[in-house]
């Protein structure tokens, strides 16, 4: 959790399992707009906010935007942040395994199955924290309508992990 601290996501860990009230959200899905990205309530317009997810989610949102370079090499930039490579895709093929920024997750999700020893290094632990925060972000932040794929757009601002010693 150390690593995850540093980043600032530590508040994705504590998101309690709710009940979902499927009857609130069906109500919300029906209220909004996809011309105005927002919820056309009786009493008037509103939204989401960027403070509204880092109050529900513990994540930090002030500071400057962060930018990268887009030109990324995402099996390289697996190999060295998950330390597993995936092989390379297949054109015109339902079993690639990385698709541009997109890994398939049950791919990723069986190459971190085993539980870390005890005597685990670093090196190892901090590739599980990485792991840890793709899959937490792919299913509160990130969700794919297929539930197959993980973006590995957040992989490339994980890098301060990395960094600490």
């Amino acid at each position: 959790m150390q690593y995850i601290d540093i980043v600032g996501f530590t508040g994705l860990f504590k998101v309690p399992d709710m009940e979902v009230n499927h009857a609130l959200i069906t109500a919300l899905v029906e209220q909004w707009h996809l011309e105005t990205h927002m919820f056309h309530l009786p009493h008037g317009e509103m939204g989401i906010t960027l403070q509204n997810i880092e109050v529900m989610l513990g994540i930090p949102v002030d500071g400057l935007p962060i930018t990268r370079k887009t030109n990324i090499k995402w099996s390289e930039l697996c190999r060295e942040l998950l330390g597993h490579e995936p092989l390379p895709s297949i054109p015109n093929s339902n079993k690639s395994i990385l698709l541009g920024a997109r890994i398939r997750y049950m791919w990723l999700d069986a190459q971190f199955a085993a539980p870390l020893a005890t005597d685990t290094d670093d090196e190892v632990v901090q590739r599980h924290a990485h792991y840890h925060l793709l899959v937490w972000m792919r299913a509160l932040l990130f969700m794919d309508k297929s539930a197959n794929w993980v973006s590995l757009m957040p992989l490339q601002f994980l890098n301060p992990i990395s960094n600490v010693r």
